[in-house]
């Protein structure tokens, strides 16, 4: 905002690295909306992982079933008890 009030010549070199910055940063933001927009996946959903109870596989966040052993994933009722465990 100090850039756009001032002008670059107020801030010399700084407002050249700064400007800099915010292309970076915009060029950031761009390929993180590009693949979400190819997956439909948040930032989020790709560092989120669940591990397999029964292999120890991490899987993404978002499977319902281990892509190693096909376990499902998330709570589980115990067919004994009926206690539900992670």
């Amino acid at each position: 905002m100090a850039l756009a009030r001032d002008g670059d010549t107020a801030y010399g070199e700084t407002a050249v690295q700064l400007r800099e910055l915010l292309s970076q940063m915009a060029e950031a933001q761009a390929i993180i909306d590009a693949a979400k927009g190819e997956n439909g996946q948040s930032f989020k959903d790709l560092c989120e992982t669940t591990t397999c109870s029964t292999c120890g596989h991490k899987n993404p966040g978002e499977n319902k079933f281990c892509s190693e052993c096909g376990t499902p994933l998330g709570p589980q009722d115990c067919p004994k008890c009926g206690h539900t465990n992670p």
